[in-house]
């Protein structure tokens, strides 16, 4: 602290649980020892740049919290960053917080944080209303295993989003959002929140990334009704139980009419014929629904570049339905057939990234795309995949870039057989299409 002067302070901290397989973990610290370095290190918080604590204990983020909500705190003049992460394993069905002795919702910085750009609170809970919270300087959002009783309710929520509206680009929520039923968000006469915009929808104008997870159908698609994203490029959906056919209509159906028009909204932002078709990448962990939802959305994403799916969790169509129609015989060396018309989805795609597909299929996926005139520039796929050395190569050759990628955790979970049954398995695959070894490619 003594050497680097003025300088901005980047502040870590990890939980002992959180250090990779090759780290020696330390001693764990107690509460005593925790007050001890805040003690050290909060008459320095108007130098603190980024604060990134991830802890699998709540009574020392709670501890941190009380620490930083002191009246003797001072603001966060220049902190850009704060992300604070509490990892433990998060039941969806609960609605009340389970440590009920470290419920209470701390005012941090004396809620001053003007310059604070990205904020992460990850099971970890706070006074919704402080200011740096509502700043028309936040960037990224992102709120995360938040249960009903602790999150702030719809006025607040939408407060925050109004309020960061010109500079939010990024906006992430996951198992969290506004609490109550959506037939309650709604902000009543006579409140703080209340003026005469206060029920219309939520303009975010620069808004170019959305993540969206484990929220239950009803309120995501009620969420979506409220908002007004006319710059969205980026999607990123996960959700397991339940069924979200109707998001899926939501998102592919016209959003151009009653949103738009209720806020004003020029022909020079005017959002898309449908949320899908102004996409560019498109990432789906989850997304329990109709077999003809999959083809209703992907008929949509006429202007998609990049799609990331995992198929350890979604049904075989997600993957399927990419093959072009009817299905290319791809035999002999020459050029394709050209008196048939094939039918392509996703005519602008580039870049897949995909787990849980075997190597030959995504092979013959590239190939298929690459004979009708459709061809991809660059696949990942998990590393645990299994792919022929052939297989490898001819993928190399025939893309600008082949690699690999590491799964998340719950897919280490799933093994082979999680595979949709109406798969072909590899070996059936590789027997029925021997041009592979032909050369005929």
């Amino acid at each position: 602290l003594d050497r680097s002067k003025s300088l901005p302070l980047q502040v870590d901290s990890e939980s002992p649980d959180d250090l990779s397989d090759d780290e020696d973990p330390p001693a764990e610290l107690s509460n005593a020892d925790l007050e001890k370095l805040f003690t050290l290190l909060v008459p320095h918080v108007p130098r603190w740049g980024s604060i990134d604590v991830h802890d699998t204990s709540y009574e020392h983020m709670y501890t941190f919290l009380k620490t930083l909500s002191d009246p003797s705190v001072p603001p966060a003049s220049q902190l850009q960053v704060l992300r604070l992460y509490h990892h433990e394993e998060f039941d969806g069905h609960i609605t009340r917080f389970p440590e009920s002795d470290f419920s209470d919702h701390f005012t941090l910085f004396n809620g001053s944080a003007p310059r604070l750009q990205n904020v992460s609170l990850w099971g970890v809970h706070v006074d919704w209303t402080q200011s740096w919270l509502h700043s028309p300087n936040l960037v990224e959002l992102e709120l995360a295993y938040h249960t009903p009783d602790v999150r702030p309710d719809w006025p607040t929520f939408s407060a925050m989003l109004r309020a960061t509206a010109p500079t939010l680009e990024k906006l992430c929520l996951e198992s969290s959002g506004p609490s109550g039923s959506p037939y309650e968000w709604i902000v009543e006469p006579d409140t703080p929140e209340w003026n005469v915009d206060a029920n219309s929808p939520i303009l975010l104008p620069k808004l170019i990334q959305l993540e969206l997870a484990f929220i239950p159908p009803l309120e995501v698609i009620s969420l979506l009704r409220k908002l007004c994203m006319p710059s969205l490029k980026v999607l990123a959906l996960n959700f397991d139980d339940g069924d979200y056919t109707d998001l899926v209509t939501y998102l592919a159906r016209p959003t151009t009419t009653a949103a738009t028009k209720a806020i004003g909204v020029t022909s020079t932002i005017e959002q898309p014929r449908s949320l899908l078709g102004g996409l560019e990448s498109l990432k789906i962990a989850g997304l329990p629904c109709s077999e003809q939802s999959v083809e209703r959305m992907y008929n949509e994403l006429v202007n998609l570049e990049a799609l990331n799916l995992s198929m350890h969790h979604l049904p075989s169509p997600f993957f399927g339905n990419l093959h072009p129609q009817p299905t290319p015989t791809l035999e002999g060396s020459g050029p394709p057939d050209t008196t048939v018309s094939y039918r392509v989805l996703l005519p602008r795609l580039t870049t897949v990234f995909v787990s849980d597909v075997p190597g030959g299929l995504v092979r013959r996926f590239v190939h298929e795309r690459q004979w009708v005139g459709t061809p991809l520039r660059m696949v990942f796929v998990e590393e645990d995949t299994y792919v022929k050395p052939e297989d490898e190569s001819w993928l190399k050759e025939n893309l600008e870039k082949l690699d690999y990628f590491e799964g998340s955790d719950d897919e280490d979970e799933y093994e082979e057989e999680s595979l949709p049954s109406d798969y072909m398995s590899y070996e059936e695959w590789d027997a029925d299409d021997d041009w592979l070894e032909s050369g005929s490619e």
